[in-house]
């Protein structure tokens, strides 16, 4: 999925093992992920992001 505001990120949330975990979803978020090695935010990792000006968007899931 691509965004078309340069300064939005669009993530996904997960329960894992009864954690939450956030995954990226955009190519920006990908790049964002990719910069600390992860493929999953920590919840450090979005307070930086939030800080560098992104605005972070969970990513709307269909009903299956």
């Amino acid at each position: 999925m691509d965004n078309k505001d340069p300064m939005q990120i669009v993530v996904r949330r997960k329960t894992v093992y009864g954690n939450d975990v956030i995954y990226p979803v955009c190519d920006t978020a990908s790049c964002l992920a990719m910069l600390s090695d992860t493929k999953t935010f920590t919840p450090r990792q979005i307070g930086i992001i939030k800080a560098l000006g992104y605005k972070i968007v969970l990513e709307q899931q269909e009903e299956v």
